[in-house]
């Protein structure tokens, strides 16, 4: 699986590794992927494919159906109205049932 991490990582984009890696957005069954430089980059996987590639990387939170973060570019987050700042991005939104599972990650960074 790393094997296949690192070789899809590669492919997508030259030498690109997962902590290049701001945030990724689901665009139906395609992904943004948003990256530290600001350049983005379409990809045919789905997030799903996504979230399995990286789910043995704890820095990459799913926050909501269309967003997985990398909790390292996180800037801060707002419990009360479920949003999370990335550093130099937007402001994303945390779906209800997500933050029932991050709510005690959320407390500890």
């Amino acid at each position: 699986m790393q094997n296949l991490k690192k070789r899809y990582f590669k492919q997508m984009a030259g030498e690109v590794y997962d902590s290049e890696i701001k945030y990724l957005e689901a665009n139906k069954n395609y992904t943004i992927v948003h990256f530290v430089n600001g350049f983005t980059k379409n990809s045919g996987y789905t997030l799903m494919r996504f979230e399995e590639l990286l789910n043995s990387n704890v820095k990459y939170k799913r926050i909501h159906r269309a967003f997985i973060v990398n909790m390292n570019f996180v800037e801060n987050v707002n419990l009360t109205s479920q949003d999370i700042i990335i550093q130099d991005g937007p402001t994303l939104h945390i779906s209800r049932r997500k933050m029932k599972k991050l709510e005690g990650y959320f407390r500890t960074i």
